[in-house]
């Protein structure tokens, strides 16, 4: 749509990629996490999505009872710096339920690898494993009640902000995650 923009995506650590969007470095940060600190008040968060997590496996389950059917079962988790990851925590503290912990992934493709080949129950945002679900190749057990991964984006107070900012962040939601 627009032929004169250069697209360059980057991962990072947030705060590494704040800095840079401070330097002006950078014109905008996607994040599933606000930053934790913004001492001059120029960094702009916006809420554009959220997304449900669900419990996902490679086999289907006739019947599957939340939270009963997670207790002392093998699940592959997000690390424990994720926010998903602390809700999900203390979600299982409130509800008594202990699950037998396989792995801790930070990285999502590899969750989605590791739900596809072991008969362990994940525990991610289902719009990770949208293809997985759609081709029968890992099965959703359930939602997670209360539980979703929010996506940011995150830009800085300028001047002359990129024309093309106000267009993307007025997208809508599902738009957006397509």
């Amino acid at each position: 749509e627009h032929p004169d923009v250069h697209l360059c995506l980057e991962s990072g650590v947030l705060a590494d990629l704040c800095l840079r969007l401070r330097h002006h470095a950078v014109d905008l940060v996607l994040a599933n996490r606000s930053p934790s600190s913004d001492s001059d008040g120029r960094l702009r968060c916006q809420r554009i999505a959220r997304q449900p997590v669900s419990i996902v496996g490679s086999t289907r389950k006739s019947s599957f009872r939340f939270p009963d059917d997670i207790s002392d079962a093998p699940m592959i988790l997000p690390g424990r710096e994720s926010d998903i990851r602390s809700e999900f925590d203390a979600l299982c503290e409130q509800l008594a339920v202990r699950v037998r912990i396989l792995a801790e992934v930070d990285d999502m493709a590899t969750m989605r690898l590791l739900a596809r080949d072991t008969k362990a129950m994940a525990l991610v945002p289902s719009v990770v494993v949208r293809d997985e679900l759609h081709d029968g190749v890992l099965f959703e057990h359930c939602e997670v009640p209360g539980l979703f991964e929010t996506f940011y984006a995150i830009t800085v107070e300028r001047g002359f902000p990129h024309p093309l900012l106000k267009e993307v962040l007025a997208r809508d939601e599902h738009e957006l995650l397509a």
